[in-house]
């Protein structure tokens, strides 16, 4: 399996987008821990091991395609007319 095929799976399988769920914005599935939120703080310099100590039930994996995520779906910055 290519790694473009364990992100796709990985979308599939943690993530979820509900509107009655923080609007809408991308979550790990089952919770309310928006995957932009682990993405920036993994972007910040939050250690792995600090993440996965305030969030047990995500995994390395989890941290890693979070970030992956987050580019690939960038909030535009750019406000409509």
């Amino acid at each position: 399996m290519t790694q473009e095929d364990r992100f796709l799976t990985w979308c599939e399988q943690r993530i979820s987008a509900d509107p009655s769920i923080l609007g809408g914005e991308p979550v790990f599935a089952g919770t309310r821990l928006s995957v932009r939120r682990i993405a920036e703080a993994a972007e910040r310099g939050e250690t792995l091991a600090r993440l996965l100590e305030d969030y047990p039930y995500l995994t390395e994996e989890d941290v890693a395609f979070a970030r992956q995520f987050a580019i690939a779906h960038a909030r535009s910055s750019v406000t409509p007319p």
